[in-house]
């Protein structure tokens, strides 16, 4: 497994990820208006705005995520711009337990690196489902990632996959407080802890990819086989999650040589033993003003009729 250090972003460093103060008590709200003007949805347990079957609500949470998040954390990346944003609410509940996985691949990680911003945006504690995730582990050699299944295919590191990752990288887990940011390179396993507080813990996420890359989805469309797509930026949020009808020839085929390199990531066997618990909140009590609130409320249903309007 490679530990060497040509991988590393500067931003993020050796470990793969960095925890900052992004979002203002005004900020965070704004997009807490946001999410509440959205239709009630059914999903239990966690699951992601990409989950709405309505395209426009879709594209509606990647504007708002976009347009509060992307001004703060651009210009700390000069070379990335945002490629798609989103929420991730977890619901009160067993069933919110996220276990330990690597997002998708969105990119060609040979060539470039993908970033993720995850941001809470109510205080997050033991209570109500922990961030955590593997330092250094976006070291751990090449992988890709897609549809079809949730894959994880890594050549000539199976069987075991994940299991490898847990008994290589140490585990940490942050509480911390809204608005603030856990900015990581997406070769990175995470997981989250479920939600057994009586409010859903709602967090903001947005992925940055560098300028100058194209976006990219991997499906596996046979039992030994990833095809390549090259993808609009819209991509993401106008396709159910998991599609991979692109309406196009894929760029280029993967043979996947030993099917003990590729498994469904949801279904793996793996869950994360020891962790160090890292608390980050700030004592400083989160208040928005009564005024920013009100201001916020109006703007954002404003903002919303107009979008689903057009």
């Amino acid at each position: 497994m490679s530990k060497g250090k040509e991988n590393d972003h500067p931003f993020l460093g050796s470990l793969g990820y960095k925890t900052l103060s992004l979002l203002n008590p005004s900020e965070v709200n704004y997009l807490l208006q946001a999410f509440h003007v959205l239709p009630k949805n059914k999903n239990h347990g966690f699951y992601t705005s990409l989950n709405h079957e309505s395209p426009k609500e879709r594209l509606w949470v990647d504007h708002c995520v976009k347009h509060i998040i992307g001004p703060q954390i651009t210009p700390l990346l000069k070379d990335y711009e945002p490629l798609f944003g989103t929420f991730t609410i977890k619901k009160p509940g067993d069933d919110s337990k996220l276990a330990i996985h690597l997002d998708w691949s969105v990119v060609d990680e040979e060539k470039h690196n993908a970033i993720g911003v995850w941001i809470p945006l109510c205080d997050v504690s033991p209570e109500n489902g922990e961030f955590g995730l593997l330092e250094g582990s976006f070291r751990f050699g090449k992988t890709i990632r897609g549809s079809m299944i949730n894959f994880l295919y890594a050549p000539r590191k199976g069987p075991k996959i994940l299991r490898n990752y847990l008994s290589t990288y140490k585990a940490v887990q942050f509480s911390l407080s809204a608005g603030t940011a856990v900015v990581y390179d997406m070769r990175t396993a995470h997981f989250s802890s479920a939600n057994k507080s009586s409010n859903i813990r709602l967090a903001a996420n947005l992925v940055l990819i560098p300028k100058k890359a194209t976006p990219k989805h991997y499906f596996k469309s046979k039992e030994d086989e990833i095809s390549v797509f090259n993808v609009d930026k819209k991509y993401f949020l106008t396709e159910f999650l998991g599609a991979h009808d692109v309406g196009k020839v894929p760029i280029k085929t993967i043979k996947i040589q030993n099917n003990h390199d590729i498994e469904e990531q949801h279904q793996t066997d793996a869950s994360v033993e020891s962790i160090q618990s890292i608390d980050l909140r700030s004592k400083t009590p989160h208040k928005v003003s009564f005024l920013s609130m009100w201001l916020n409320r109006i703007s954002v249903k404003y903002a919303f009729w107009k979008f689903m309007r057009n």
